[in-house]
């Protein structure tokens, strides 16, 4: 047993895993896995950020990515079918772009200087900064979305409670997260960039999102599992970019050279490109984990409590 307490219900956790900047925990009694980083704070989270999100171009040009994108949105549509959104997080603007052209009034929030600029460019607005730096006004989003971002914050209960100050009284959170039960990502136990990218601060399960969500004032409306073609790729790579140590590394530092690009699009492409080519497995692989919960994402939509 570990001294660290459970940062969600305060309860003792058990170590399952010890690295030299942190350490892996799961909650005793809630389930909840997170990483320990001794006072953990906004300025901590921002360093282990830093030279991470350099890499808008790039993943911009993955067009696989876009029909993940459209399937997020008609899941979405089942729940508000059009109103005002603000997504937080929107990196290069994929989810942005697809649900202004399915009807939605949107408007982004990133805490990447690249991203904000590269959506700008696009046509997007898109504000720079955390939640907490910007002054929207209360009560005016129909619904706010993000995706993959709630791992990254340093309190994810605080984060969740503020998003009510902005939802109508109707409103909804529409997030995806990785899945910490996420079979796909247990072949390779922790030594892979889920756990090892130096952000990546809570892993939910089913359960442990919807603590959150009911603790944070939602009703949670559902919680569906998803494992595209090209996840059980991204883990593999990710598996080594670890062992190799490159998770680790500052990719802003990495040469800019045509031949470095071109080099950094094809290993960008290449977990879609296997996805692709033997769909019949990764589609029918899909299939199954998804139907046990046991996808690499979970895809959630909660309204807020009246």
């Amino acid at each position: 047993m570990s001294d660290v307490k459970c940062p969600f219900c305060g309860s003792a956790t058990e170590e399952l895993w010890k690295e030299e900047m942190f350490t892996l925990h799961k909650c005793t009694t809630c389930t909840l896995v997170f990483k320990h980083i001794p006072k953990l704070n906004r300025k901590m989270v921002e360093e282990l950020q830093a030279g991470l999100y350099t890499d808008e171009v790039d993943r911009a040009k993955v067009k696989k990515l876009y029909t993940m994108i459209k399937d997020r949105v008609e899941i979405l549509k089942a729940y508000k079918s059009s109103g005002k959104l603000l997504e937080i997080g929107c990196a290069t603007g994929a989810f942005l772009n697809e649900a202004k052209q399915q009807g939605f009034d949107v408007i982004g929030l990133d805490a990447s200087v690249n991203y904000t600029k590269f959506t700008n460019e696009l046509g997007l607005e898109v504000r720079h900064g955390r939640l907490e730096d910007v002054a929207f006004e209360k009560e005016q989003f129909d619904v706010i979305a993000f995706s993959h971002l709630l791992e990254h914050i340093e309190n994810p209960l605080t984060f969740l409670e503020e998003l009510k100050t902005y939802l109508k009284p109707d409103g909804i959170i529409f997030l995806v997260v990785p899945n910490v039960d996420s079979s796909t990502n247990k072949l390779l136990g922790y030594s892979h960039s889920t756990y090892q990218q130096p952000d990546h601060l809570f892993f939910f399960s089913k359960t442990t999102l919807n603590n959150y969500l009911d603790k944070a004032g939602f009703v949670t409306q559902k919680i569906i599992s998803k494992e595209y073609t090209h996840h059980i790729f991204n883990t593999i790579k990710g598996y080594f970019r670890y062992k190799n140590g490159s998770v680790k590394t500052d990719v802003s530092k990495e040469s800019s050279t045509n031949k470095s690009g071109i080099k950094k699009q094809l290993k960008a492409k290449l977990p879609h490109v296997m996805g692709t080519v033997l769909y019949p497995f990764t589609r029918s692989y899909g299939l199954v984990l998804e139907k046990g919960l046991k996808g690499h994402e979970l895809i959630a939509v909660a309204k807020k409590k009246s």
